[in-house]
C-alpha cells in the first residue's frame, strides 16, 4: 500500500510540474518527485529484488510497471533538476523492468533537453545499448536515436563521433544478422553525413583521419538496401582520398 501512495504521489506531483509557470516552483515539484522515486524504488528493491522466493507474479508485474513509470519521472526530474551525473544511474536501474517503451520515454526526454553534446552523447549511448539488449526491440527508433545521438556530437567533438559511427556499424550489422535491416533513410543520412564529414577533414589536411571516417562510411553502406548503389559511389571517391590525387566532392 505505501508504495503505491508513492507512486499516486509521484504522478500527480509531476503533473504539476509540467504545468508550473513559476521555474522555482516547478524545480521544487520535480526535486519532491524523486523523493517519492527514491522511496518507491528502495521499498520495490527491499521486497522483491533480494529473493526469487519473495515474487507474488502478479504483484511483482504491477510494481514492475509503476517502477517503469517512475524511472521516467526520475530522469525527467534528473534533467529539469540538471542533475546530469544521475542520468546514468537511472538508465542503468531502469534495466530491470525491460521496458522499451520506457527507454524510448527517456530518449525522447533527453533528445527535447538542453543538455550538453557530450551528456547526449553518454546517456543516449547507454539508452540504446539497453533498448538494442531487449530481445524484442524498434530498430526505427534505435536508428532515430543514433541519428540524433551523431547529430548532437559531431559538432562538438570528432572522436565521439567516431564513436557513434562505430556503433552504427555494429548495430546496423547485428540488424542485418537478425533479419531486422537498419532503416534505409536513417543509415543513408550517417552514411552521407560521416562521408561528408571525411570530405571536411580532408580539406583541413589531416589524410589520415580523413580516411578513418571514409572508410566507415563505406563500411556502412554495405548495409544500404541499394543494390550496392550508394557503395560503389562512395568506393571510387574513397579510392580519390586514399590516394591523394584530387579532392573529393562530397555527396
Amino acid at each position: 500500500m505505501a508504495m503505491r501512495c508513492h507512486f499516486v504521489m509521484a504522478a500527480g506531483i509531476v503533473s504539476k510540474a509540467r504545468t508550473e509557470d513559476k521555474v522555482d516552483e516547478a524545480l521544487q515539484r520535480y526535486v519532491e518527485v524523486r523523493h517519492h522515486v527514491a522511496i518507491f524504488d528502495g521499498l520495490f528493491e527491499k521486497h522483491f529484488q533480494s529473493t526469487l522466493a519473495a515474487r507474488n507474479v502478479r504483484v511483482y508485474t504491477d510494481l514492475t510497471a509503476k517502477m517503469s513509470t517512475l524511472f521516467v519521472f526520475d530522469f525527467e526530474g534528473a534533467i529539469c533538476l540538471k542533475n546530469w551525473d544521475d542520468l546514468g544511474q537511472i538508465i542503468r536501474k531502469a534495466r530491470v523492468c525491460k521496458d522499451e517503451k520506457m527507454y524510448k520515454a527517456m530518449g525522447d526526454c533527453l533528445l527535447r533537453s538542453n543538455a550538453s553534446g557530450k551528456v547526449v552523447y553518454t546517456n543516449m549511448r547507454l539508452i540504446i545499448n539497453e533498448i538494442f539488449a531487449l530481445e524484442q526491440f524498434d530498430n526505427k527508433r534505435l536508428a532515430k536515436y543514433l541519428r540524433c545521438m551523431f547529430q548532437a556530437v559531431l559538432p562538438l567533438d570528432d572522436s565521439l563521433a567516431l564513436q557513434v559511427v562505430e556503433q552504427a556499424l555494429q548495430i546496423a550489422r547485428e540488424c542485418s544478422q537478425m533479419q531486422k535491416p537498419f532503416p534505409t533513410d536513417e543509415l543513408d543520412w550517417i552514411v552521407v553525413t560521416t562521408f561528408n564529414h571525411a570530405i571536411d577533414i580532408h580539406a583541413r589536411g589531416d589524410t589520415e583521419v580523413c580516411q578513418q571516417w571514409a572508410h566507415k562510411a563505406l563500411a556502412l553502406a554495405e548495409y544500404m538496401s541499394d543494390r550496392g548503389d550508394l557503395k560503389d559511389v562512395l568506393r571510387e571517391r574513397v579510392a580519390k582520398l586514399c590516394l591523394g590525387k584530387e579532392t573529393c566532392s562530397k555527396v
